[in-house]
């Protein structure tokens, strides 16, 4: 069906489906509805489908986060195969070990604004102190960071 509203033709579709059913590797749950499947199985179908359409440009939102960790290298290798085939990957993540290991530049949102946006070494580190320290606050301190923050923006905005 996604086949079908990305425009493929039956045959197109036909093709694939031995390829996308060998990466998403769930076995006999290919052939169940979806609506049975698990978050994770889920992700690796979706994840599946989207490799194996040969996208220009995939955007990858903590596709990683579900799985196992057979299945995390496997997507890994294939976004580095097109990476390396000169296509463009965005990765959204909160896993700085895998956007470091995978990611040249980084654009750390917070609040839905830019907190900092450059090369990976520069970036993450300061992502993971922020982080450290905000774990550190109490529930009442991570309130009140986030309502200032909110309400920088709401000031910003034009009346």
């Amino acid at each position: 069906l996604k086949g079908l509203m990305l425009g493929f033709t039956m045959e197109e579709i036909h093709a694939m489906k031995p390829l996308i059913e060998e990466f998403a590797d769930i076995g006999e749950f290919i052939d169940q509805p979806v609506k049975s499947y698990s978050s994770g199985m889920r992700a690796r179908l979706g994840f599946a489908i989207s490799v194996n359409i040969n996208p220009d440009i995939m955007i990858i939102d903590e596709a990683l986060s579900v799985g196992d960790s057979t299945f995390t290298q496997k997507c890994l290798d294939k976004m580095d195969a097109f990476r390396q085939n000169g296509k463009t990957i965005v990765f959204v993540s909160h896993n700085a070990k895998q956007v470091r290991n995978f990611c040249d530049k980084v654009l750390w949102l917070e609040c839905g604004e830019t907190r900092a946006f450059g090369a990976a070494k520069d970036v993450i580190p300061a992502y993971e102190m922020f982080t450290k320290q905000y774990s550190g606050w109490t529930k009442e301190q991570q309130i009140a960071y986030k309502d200032r923050i909110l309400q920088r923006r709401q000031e910003q905005m034009p009346q």
